[in-house]
């Protein structure tokens, strides 16, 4: 489906139907991000030193010490958008949890979504080569850090169950084994 201009103040919307072709290239693409996730797993988060929108410096190394959830995303994203509310239920749940966002929009279009699609993480914009340096291509990635900075899951894609998934997640790093 494509959204296109809008006509007498009606969005146009064209739909397309997926050929056998197409769905072997998504099959592919999904494989893909499968083993790119897969292969991020009990990896160090990357290293970063940037300005959260507030304009305060976040790094890496100032994490740890805290599970940490990071969200990857922009703001035309759809799957992200709608998942928004779900992950804001997360940070209710978890207050001794870091909440991060991570976006290639900068500051001024960052606000002016933010305006109309309330998201509480803490908003690093701007971030681009940072994005590149994680390897994330596909919107929405959310990862899930543990306490000494390892990336102990990876979840891509809209999921309509991710305030579960990622509680799942962040319950296994608080529950600590006798």
């Amino acid at each position: 489906m494509m959204h296109g201009p809008t006509e007498n103040g009606k969005k146009i919307v064209t739909l397309f139907r997926k050929t056998d072709a197409d769905k072997r290239v998504d099959s592919v693409r999904s494989n893909s991000i499968l083993e790119k996730n897969s292969a991020l797993i009990n990896t160090s988060l990357p290293q970063f030193s940037l300005k959260t929108l507030s304009g305060k410096k976040i790094t890496a190394t100032k994490l740890r010490g805290k599970i940490t959830v990071v969200n990857f995303w922009f703001t035309a994203c759809m799957p992200c958008i709608e998942e928004m509310p779900e992950l804001n239920k997360l940070i209710t749940k978890y207050d001794a949890v870091n909440f991060i966002a991570i976006t290639y929009n900068n500051n001024a279009e960052l606000k002016k979504f933010l305006k109309l699609h309330p998201f509480k993480f803490t908003h690093i914009p701007s971030a681009k080569d940072y994005i590149a340096q994680t390897g994330v291509s596909a919107y929405p990635t959310t990862m899930v850090v543990d306490e000494n900075g390892i990336i102990k899951s990876v979840v891509t894609g809209r999921k309509t169950n991710i305030f579960d998934i990622l509680s799942e997640e962040i319950d296994k790093l608080t529950t600590k084994p006798n």
